[in-house]
């Protein structure tokens, strides 16, 4: 019953993220078109693999290790560990942009 409630629920929600999300599409496609070698860096053509799904990974790990530097009463250490995150969340993020264009 939750279930159908929350298929639903989402389905529901098509009527705004349809027409935003062909937004985007459109958007990043035109601009990973304009520059094809930072596409191909960011799509992991080197790599011979989804660049997108190794970058998650690391912000994932290193927020914990934020939580573990406060626990331990390092904040010089948290606030550079947390520095490190966002930058990695950034780098994962452009990687899954040039993914979805």
């Amino acid at each position: 019953m939750l279930a159908r409630w929350l298929l639903r629920l989402m389905d529901a929600q098509g009527a705004w993220t349809r027409p935003l999300g062909d937004l985007a599409f459109r958007f990043l496609h035109w601009l990973f078109g304009l520059m094809p070698a930072v596409r191909d860096l960011f799509v992991g053509r080197w790599l011979g693999h989804p660049l997108h799904a190794v970058l998650t990974d690391a912000p994932i790990g290193v927020l914990f290790l934020v939580i573990v530097f406060d626990v331990l009463g390092n904040p010089g250490a948290a606030t550079m560990t947390l520095a490190f995150g966002i930058l990695a969340m950034l780098g994962a993020a452009l990687a899954g942009f040039a993914d979805y264009a």
